[in-house]
């Protein structure tokens, strides 16, 4: 497992003109130049923390690992840069001027460690970046250094770059798009070099006020030093950023590098070269030039202090330099006099000095740091620090204020998720809140990545992508970092690799049975990986452990070659089901995500489908949709196809029902999945499944108020019961069309449709939702409404008690129906029963739809009692149910909701929902509650129109004639009792 794959810069040096001078020169000659030519390279590129990889006799190739404070791409231009700079001042004493070109490229690689001859392992990168190095390195100029587009992307905001066109380079097919690094930026620290468009600020209003006070005291002449502490990414720089725009006073900031923590006064000189304009064409002479002029302007130094100064920032000596003084004296008088010449400063205008990343401080600027902070007092200065954890022992001998940074909350983190990924579903951004950890650069930098992925998605599969599971790629930007910090932990990095594996969270015994090595034997390497704060302790024992970040996990896991990951996947599902059975019994989703992940696609694929069956029977529909899609992936890989389209059957029958019964009947994702299965079931000759699908469709049409379709896949049904003899398919058929005639007012017709499909009871069918429940309930209703009440409470009872040793939902399913009767027949008690159970039963297994019809049901109970939560209640509901688009039987909704308000007075509201319940008639042509809602909207008139008796008759000679083309009795009854009171407006009868 020493092979990884990693995202590398790799740099290609070659000397201009070796060749001839190979054969101008005596060989001794020539190896000297070359030697000194490598050796000064190494010394470089080991300076720009770049490992020097291959010898190519007049060239080279190195690699740059990413820095946990800059990409490695910067390295890499740096170091070309920087040896440009050491080969001029080689050449100032050579006889034979060496020039050099290099190309600088950035990708993924595969490193690989070889041993060469001398039996040194070196690791060599494989993949397309180390060919277009070299390419690009053939098609510069001497002295020029070319980068692809990949680099270019990732230093642009540390360099400037010219577009060097577009070339057809030799082994590529496309013109590749060439880059000529021209100059370093002037950028005053690593976040401003990022900085493009920013995010709000969130959660940090009491760090900004602690700022602007010690500003306050400043300014006052109370000099003030500051720090602020926290993890990378925890936006320490940002909070400063921040502060400095609203004090509005230019800060002089000064940069601690990563790779600089050996240079002496590599912060202030950065800055000098910076405001110098230096460029990498600037000969020693000119840069020595540029930098005198600012010194002079900046600070008040004296000759031998410049010319120190000077010496520092070019590397050469110069000659009037008194050589009685050492060097240490010189740095200390330098020091000294940068102290002088800023408390000078600070005197006559308040000053602010801001000093990032103080962790990567070198020693003498430590010195000169800690002399500022000891005169602070006697000037007009602040002095503002950030630094991560591990300088907490140093920052605590300087004794100075400090603001420790914590992680953003849940919902600081949701809003500043929010503020970057406008418009995008609630479910990604969520994702994305739990990936980032509370960590500000990890949401933004996850959030850009995922927009990027978004943007180039094909607009066809936009809406589906965004309602997946969604998993975020992490950015290069916070890959290079984390992996920076590994690459420094030698075989403790192999075994954070073997740990992520596993996952976030994991425990020493599975990973010692994993790495296949003693609990004793991993425990210091774990020590260490908890110590670079990769890992935490969960428990006291510390035999618990999890990664700091999701993100870490991710990019570790990420860097491991497939083929270790699959066979370290396949190695942990066997210890899983050999060594932990209540893993195997309770959770076969862990052990399905590792053989997914090892390949083993057949027994993956039903471990998934048992997974998702097991979380839709728990009513976890959302957690049962992700089960099964895998489940769908991996049974796409598996090589029997046959056995593969068998398996494709049962998951999608599954996740059908698992996506309706969550995102309602309208949903399309439901849909195709059902007609998956019954195309698939047809060509397999799988009866059982075809009728399933075909009644699970049939439902979703009907749920949908869409009443034609529903009759036209009902017909479907029969159809296919008379060619294939399939008694349950007849049943079904017939099921949808009587339940559709019920909802059209179609009543006689209904009863003969549902009476017909319960002929069939004498034929024992496989389960299918809601059969033979459905029909009782339905017909039930249907000799209510002709007279016959007792054989409908008899129907309506016997539809639950057949559902009690079903399934949960067509227990669900039998209770809501029944409550239908219950408000026909005024039933206030059983109303108030049914529905409380209902929704007990419903909490409990995540059933939504049937959850809020008890809720509404019980709220119309509440409300007939005179309890104005009830018409709450009954409102929650109806909204709920508009949402999910489910229309079916809405009008015995807003004709039930329509009453409850007329009986607590809100006679406006009744009319309006009443109207509502009336224009869904016209519109799906629902019509089994038209006549009641007729004469609701009839009471309704008396008390919202002036003069309502015309209008009023005629609503109710239209109920009577409705009525009476559905020979419904019990309508026709109601309204024989109303002609007999006498009086239309003050009946007792309520809705119906």
């Amino acid at each position: 497992m020493a092979a990884e794959k990693r995202q590398l810069t790799i740099l290609n040096c070659d000397m201009v003109g070796s060749t001839m001078l190979a054969e101008e020169l005596d060989p001794e000659v020539f190896e000297v130049i070359i030697q000194s030519f490598i050796d000064l390279s190494v010394e470089v590129i080991e300076r720009n923390h770049g490992v020097f990889a291959i010898n190519t006799g007049d060239g080279y190739e190195a690699y740059f690992y990413p820095g946990t404070g800059s990409p490695g791409a910067v390295y890499a231009i740096e170091c070309g840069l920087d040896i440009q700079r050491s080969l001029e001042s080689l050449n100032a004493n050579a006889n034979h001027p060496i020039s050099v070109r290099v190309g600088i490229t950035t990708g993924q690689v595969v490193l690989s460690p070889h041993k060469l001859s001398s039996n040194v392992e070196v690791d060599i990168a494989f993949g397309k970046p180390a060919h277009l190095a070299s390419r690009l390195q053939s098609a510069a100029e001497p002295w020029e250094v070319y980068v692809d587009d990949a680099t270019r992307e990732s230093a642009s905001p540390y360099f400037n770059f010219h577009n060097a066109g577009s070339k057809l380079l030799k082994g590529f097919n496309q013109p590749v798009k060439l880059w000529r690094v021209d100059s370093q930026r002037q950028s005053e620290s690593r976040f401003q070099a990022r900085l493009s468009s920013l995010s709000p600020l969130v959660g940090r209003g009491s760090e900004i006020n602690a700022l602007s006070s010690c500003w306050q005291s400043a300014s006052e002449g109370k000099g003030e030093a500051i720090v602020v502490i926290g993890e990378p990414g925890i936006g320490k720089s940002r909070l400063v950023y921040e502060a400095c725009n609203r004090i509005e006073q230019p800060p002089i900031v000064l940069q601690c590098l990563e790779n600089h923590e050996n240079t002496p006064l590599r912060p202030w000189t950065r800055l000098l070269e910076s405001m110098s304009e230096i460029s990498p064409r600037d000969s020693v002479a000119e840069r020595r030039e540029k930098l005198a002029t600012t010194l002079r302007n900046l600070l008040p130094l004296k000759v031998e202090q410049e010319q120190s100064m000077l010496s520092l920032m070019v590397q050469s000596t110069d000659a009037d330099v008194d050589e009685h003084i050492s060097p240490k004296q010189k740095l200390e008088e330098l020091c000294a006099a940068i102290v002088d010449g800023v408390i000078h400063l600070s005197k006559k205008q308040t000053q602010l000095i801001v000093i990032e990343d103080l962790h990567w401080i070198d020693p003498t600027s430590q010195m000169l740091l800690e002399s500022l902070l000891e005169r602070k007092n006697t000037a007009g200065l602040f002095v503002l620090l950030t630094s991560r954890p591990e300088k907490q022992a140093y920052v605590d001998s300087i004794n100075i204020q400090q603001i420790h940074l914590q992680r953003l909350t849940h919902n600081e983190t949701m809003e500043l998720a929010m503020s970057e990924m406008e418009g995008v579903v609630a479910e990604r951004v969520e994702e994305i809140v739990r990936w980032a950890d509370g960590i500000p650069l990890f949401v933004e930098e996850i959030a850009k990545s995922s927009i990027a992925s978004s943007d180039s998605e094909s607009e066809e599969n936009k809406s589906s992508a965004q309602t997946d599971a969604f998993k975020p790629d992490v950015p290069h930007s916070l890959q290079d970092p984390l992996l920076a910090r590994l690459d420094r932990l030698g075989d403790a990095k192999q075994l954070a690799q073997v740990a992520s594996v596993i996952g976030r969270e994991f425990d020493i015994e599975t990973l010692s049975l994993l790495k296949e090595s003693a609990a004793d034997n991993i425990r210091h390497n774990l020590s260490r990986l908890v110590d670079a704060g990769i890992l935490l302790t969960l428990d006291a024992s510390g035999e618990n452990l999890t990664f700091k970040h999701a993100l870490i996990q991710d990019v570790v896991y990420k860097n491991l070659l497939d083929r270790d990951a699959r066979q370290l996947h396949k190695r942990l599902a066997r210890i899983y089901q050999e060594e932990f059975g209540d893993i195997q019994s309770s959770r076969s989703e862990v052990i399905a995500h590792h053989l997914s992940m090892a390949g083993e696609w057949e027994i993956a694929a039903e471990l998934w489908l048992e997974a998702g069956v097991s979380a839709r029977d728990t009513g976890s529909n959302l957690e049962a949709k992700g089960r099964l899609e895998r489940g769908l992936d991996a049974a796409n890989h598996m090589e029997d196809k046959l056995e593969a389209r068998r398996l494709r059957v049962q998951i999608e029958l599954i996740l059908g029902q698992v996506i309706s019964a969550h995102y309602g009947p309208i949903n399309q994702e439901g849909h195709a999945a059902f007609e998956n299965v019954v195309e698939i079931a047809t060509d397999l000759g799988d009866e059982v499944s075809v009728v399933s699908a075909q009644t699970y469709l049939m439902w979703l049409h009907f749920d949908s108020g869409e009443f034609e379709v529903t009759l036209s896949a009902a017909a479907k049904l029969t159809d296919y019961a008379k060619n294939v003899g399939n008694h349950q398919a007849a049943a079904l058929g017939l099921l949808g069309a009587g339940m559709c005639q019920f909802a059209m007012g179609e009543f006689s017709q209904a009863r003969i449709s549902l009476e017909e499909s319960l002929r069939y009871l004498e034929h024992e069918f496989e389960h299918v939702e809601g059969y033979p429940g459905k029909a009782y309930t339905y017909l039930g209703f249907i000799t209510h409404i002709q007279g016959d009440s007792d054989r409908a409470f008899f129907l309506c009872k016997h539809s639950i008690e057949i559902s009690e040793d079903k399934a949960a939902y067509d227990l669900a399913a039998a209770l809501g129906n029944s409550l239908y009767l219950n408000v026909i027949q005024h039933d206030l008690k059983t109303m108030e029963e049914t529905s409380s159970r209902l929704m007990l039963l419903s909490e409990k297994t995540g059933f939504i739809k049937w959850y809020y019809q008890g809720a509404f049901f019980y709220g119309s109970v509440l409300a007939a009692r005179g309890d104005i939560a009830g018409l709450k209640m009954m409102k929650e509901a109806i909204d709920r149910f508009e949402q999910s688009e489910e229309l079916v039987e809405l009008t015995i909704f807003y004709g039930l909701l329509a009453d409850r308000y007329l009986m607590h007075g809100e006679y406006h509201k009744a009319k309006y929902w009443a109207d509502k319940g009336l224009n869904l008639v016209e519109t799906f042509g629902e019509c089994f509650v038209e006549a009641p809602l007729l004469r609701l909207k009839a009471r309704c008139l008396k008390h919202t129109h002036p003069d309502p008796t015309l209008e009023a008759e005629a609503l109710f000679e239209r109920a009577s004639k409705v009525a009476q083309s559905q020979e419904a009795v019990i309508w026709q009854e109601r309204e024989i009792k109303v002609q007999a009171n006498g009086d239309l407006y003050n009946m007792e009868q309520r809705f119906p």
